[in-house]
């Protein structure tokens, strides 16, 4: 799932959670009267109590040193001395009910808020996990008998489940759907970086399994190399077919980016992170990284 669309899901359930007001924090300070003031006093006031009754979890205190930007456990006292400036963007999102900085900023409502899962990182993985389930039946129950042993490991599993796929597509597909589903594979970034771990756990199964695997579609690929106004990017790297050694690493590093694409971190990325999806400050800080 693409950011904006994750944002959006997060922004309408907190949203619906605020409307829902269904505790005395969001009676009282979030629903009606929402002023930088009382959002400074709903969050000394649940901290406080938090402290009280057994402390703050190592999640819920980073989502306020974020917010308080302090890289210290949080006292009383930092939410005290904070300026009600400090909840500017807040304030304009529950009267606005949009947003126009990153994330990390609603992370401090979803505490306010007992919104689960918090914060908005962990919240977008949960919606690529939870996509998961919509693989079409048959391709999970269609992994080979003989790669059983690897599907303990969750992430081994779903990299399994996304080769299967592959397999099972250039069985059933159309020669020109074929084509379009291996533009959008290779038409991705080769700068980005794979980890040790994918290259240490996944490389494996590629030499065990994928490589022969990997005649089931090769005469697909011989017909349509010729076929050079509909391959685009792809000559890049079939024209001519390259030996079994370079289709392999081609294959590993478009699968380990397909990991990504589903919310695993198996994938180190050498670039910046795309700022295109948020209006807000240029100093802001993504706190999804911390909470892998």
């Amino acid at each position: 799932m693409k950011s904006k669309d994750a944002l959006e899901n997060y922004i309408q359930e907190l949203l619906a959670r605020v409307d829902s007001g269904n505790t005395d924090i969001i009676e009282k300070f979030l629903q009606h009267n929402a002023t930088r003031t009382n959002l400074r006093k709903a969050t000394l006031l649940k901290f406080s109590k938090e402290k009280e009754n057994g402390g703050i979890s190592e999640t819920d205190e980073k989502i306020i040193q974020y917010f308080v930007n302090i890289q210290r456990p949080v006292k009383v006292q930092d939410l005290e001395e904070m300026e009600v400036g400090a909840f500017k963007s807040l304030e304009n999102f529950l009267k606005s009910r949009t947003i126009r900085s990153r994330p990390y900023k609603l992370d401090l409502l979803a505490w306010l808020l007992d919104f689960e899962p918090r914060p908005f990182g962990i919240f977008q993985k949960q919606l690529k996990n939870d996509a998961l389930s919509t693989i079409p039946a048959g391709i999970k129950e269609a992994v080979p008998q003989k790669l059983a042993k690897y599907n303990e490991d969750k992430r081994t599993n779903e990299f399994l489940q996304i080769i299967q796929q592959l397999l099972d597509f250039s069985d059933r597909m159309k020669e020109e759907d074929l084509n379009t589903f291996f533009g959008s594979l290779i038409n991705k970034h080769f700068s980005k970086v794979i980890t040790h771990w994918a290259d240490y756990n996944l490389r494996p199964i590629l030499e065990e399994v994928l490589v022969k695997e990997l005649d089931k579609y090769w005469d697909k690929l011989k017909k349509i190399e010729g076929q050079k106004n509909k391959l685009g990017n792809l000559l890049l790297y079939v024209s001519p077919l390259p030996n079994s050694d370079t289709l392999k690493e081609i294959v590993f590093k478009e699968f380990c980016y397909e990991l990504e694409d589903m919310g695993m971190d198996t994938i180190d990325f050498s670039l910046a992170e795309d700022d295109d999806d948020y209006d807000g400050d240029e100093d802001d800080m993504d706190m999804e990284d911390d909470f892998d």
